[in-house]
């Protein structure tokens, strides 16, 4: 990370956000990450109101959610921007055409977000769970 550089971790939870504070302090990377505890679509909205912007976004929560982080992520995006989510085959359900679910719907429907937006130069890493690395084009 070059000078100046920090990371936002987004928690849902405080027991989660516990862990990696722990994990920050014991690595001494302290004053490199901010850790904040809410719900990820909220606090993705301050940010955008705060005009932050991000060299790399990974996205891996709520799977339901996951078109409208894809959404909150290009709002805080500029071009070069990474934009990685993990779990995005779904444990192979996104092929199962059968499966409807709400999380398999969410994971479908951001995949084919992700591939049709101009904005966006991306692939799918089908790998273990599938992987979408994209990266905001140049405007």
């Amino acid at each position: 990370m070059s000078n100046g550089g920090k990371v936002t971790s987004l928690e849902v939870e405080e027991k989660h956000a516990l862990v990696a504070r722990e994990t920050i302090q014991s690595c001494n990377f302290g004053e490199k990450i901010e850790v904040i505890v809410g719900d990820a679509l909220s606090t993705m909205s301050v940010l955008q109101e705060q005009k932050q912007q991000f060299d790399l976004i990974f996205i891996d929560a709520n799977k339901s959610n996951y078109p409208a982080f894809l959404e909150r992520s290009l709002a805080l995006s500029k071009p070069g921007t990474i934009i990685a989510a993990d779990n995005t085959l779904n444990r192979e359900r996104v092929i199962d055409y059968n499966d409807k679910s709400e999380n398999t719907e969410a994971i479908r429907t951001f995949n084919q977000m992700v591939s049709s937006d101009s904005r966006l130069e991306s692939t799918l890493l089908p790998g273990i769970d599938g992987f979408v690395i994209a990266r905001v084009k140049e405007k």
